[in-house]
């Protein structure tokens, strides 16, 4: 059975704001009974993105932003 998720998280702010490192938790972990075929990661405004695994094997993003912005948009499909 396949699946397709598509996930948006918008965040609207008053003014231009310095965002901080932001800390991106949407990949599910591969296993026997789950195995992803594609991850697709959009960010509005742009951002430096890297990637690790935690203790439990899960992957982590932290996403760095360069300037302020009125509006952030991150949509994660799976």
């Amino acid at each position: 059975m396949r699946f397709h998720v598509r996930h948006t998280t918008t965040y609207e702010f008053a003014g231009p704001s310095t965002l901080a490192p932001h800390r991106l938790m949407l990949r599910p972990q591969d296993s026997h009974d789950l195995r992803l075929l594609s991850a697709t990661l959009m960010i509005e405004p742009a951002a430096s993105i890297t990637f690790h695994h935690d203790v439990f094997g899960n992957s982590i993003g932290m996403a760095q932003f360069e300037a302020p912005t009125e509006r952030l948009e991150i949509v994660s499909e799976l």
